[in-house]
């Protein structure tokens, strides 16, 4: 869908609908949040190409980029903390999670650069909420 419609909002936009929900869902039925961080990424991303093409879905994909953001930062703090496991597996997990922030950051800093700065004011509420 998005190599045909790769340069519209509404592309973007249902697409990062459709993988949010699919990411839910399997995390859900598996039981395993773990399981949706493996979708984080498509999702940021597919949010932040539809607000570059334009601002009809602005009050759902902002807030919910930067919510899925936030989300997962304090995630990764949690589970980095969390005692447990053996080291080989604590640090495969914690190899994972910052590879999967590291694209994370990147997504929201290149977002940071492509989308005009009075969009963010929408979610000036929500940010400022988490800290």
């Amino acid at each position: 869908m998005t190599k045909i419609c790769s340069k519209t909002e509404q592309a973007h936009f249902q697409l990062a609908q459709f993988t949010d929900r699919l990411g839910t869902s399997v995390s859900e039925n598996t039981g395993k949040k773990e399981k949706f961080w493996e979708y984080i990424n498509e999702i940021t991303s597919h949010y932040a190409k539809s607000l570059e093409f334009g601002c009809q879905y602005i009050y759902q994909s902002l807030p919910r980029m930067i919510a899925l953001w936030l989300d997962f930062g304090a995630d990764y703090f949690d589970v980095i903390r969390e005692p447990g496991s053996s080291s080989v597996q604590r640090a495969n997990i914690n190899r994972q999670l910052n590879n999967i922030l590291v694209k994370l950051n990147a997504t929201i800093s290149e977002a940071l650069q492509k989308i005009p700065t009075y969009a963010f004011l929408t979610v000036y509420p929500q940010v400022a909420h988490h800290f």
